[in-house]
């Protein structure tokens, strides 16, 4: 894989992009099922649909080769993860100090598989296919209601692009507690008159968390969400994941 840095810095997060089109060569299929454990290939073989074969082959393979990416000392087949009640997988802790220290967190969707990656404990990032015609009822019904007010307050032009920002956003955030949208969606408010502000219910530690969002080319709405242990402001670099991986 290309050089990229070694994350020293606590609040540094790197984003690595799997563009599926680039991921179809079966040679290179081959290459990525071979550092795949024995559960995670039965895992992929379960897999009712080949394009659902496929993602998951990619997003087990892109997790092993970019964590050894930045421990060399670790090979991508010998990596070995813990799940966390909800199923969250980590390195696991029988893994040495260095590869402990490494944190990360996959999103998916059609055509792109994205890890971030880092060294703070809590990290989540969320990708969606952007989309003009989502479903604001949704919001509507899942959002906090000064959310819903704002949202209701955009000319309806407007209103999908915001929807799906406070939906990646939300996304991240759950997907770095560990618990997903069962954490609820309508028990925090992202405020977007000054940059992004983030409060939730009950939650006099809020202020530590922080996000980033951007596009990945014109198809795709993605957000970080990191809490970090530092006063310095979370940076986030894109990084390719090579079709040339190994």
């Amino acid at each position: 894989m290309s050089s990229a840095p070694s994350l020293v810095d606590a609040a540094q997060v790197d984003v690595w992009l799997a563009r599926d089109p680039e991921l179809r060569d079966p040679p290179l299929l081959a290459k990525f099922a071979s550092v795949l454990s024995p559960d995670e290939a039965q895992r992929v073989e379960r897999m009712q649909y080949p394009e659902g074969r496929h993602q998951m082959l990619v997003t087990r393979a892109l997790v092993r080769n970019v964590l050894s990416h930045y421990v060399p000392a670790v090979p991508a087949a010998d990596w070995r993860f813990d799940r966390g009640e909800l199923g969250r997988p980590s390195v696991a802790r029988a893994m040495p100090a260095a590869a402990r220290a490494l944190h990360f967190n996959v999103a998916h969707t059609r055509g792109l598989v994205v890890m971030a990656v880092g060294r703070m404990p809590e990290i989540g990032v969320d990708v969606e296919r952007i989309d003009p015609g989502v479903r604001l009822a949704v919001a509507r019904r899942y959002f906090s209601a000064p959310e819903v007010a704002a949202l209701d307050a955009l000319p309806p032009g407007e209103q999908p692009r915001r929807f799906q920002r406070l939906w990646t956003l939300k996304e991240a955030y759950l997907k770095a507690l560990g618990t997903g949208i069962s954490g609820g969606l309508g028990s925090m408010t992202f405020h977007f008159e000054k940059g992004v502000r983030f409060e939730r219910q009950g939650d006099p530690e809020a202020g530590c968390w922080q996000f980033h969002e951007f596009e990945i080319g014109a198809e795709y709405l993605a957000a970080v969400a990191g809490r970090t242990a530092v006063d310095a402001p979370l940076t986030v670099s894109l990084r390719d994941y090579p079709a040339g991986a190994t």
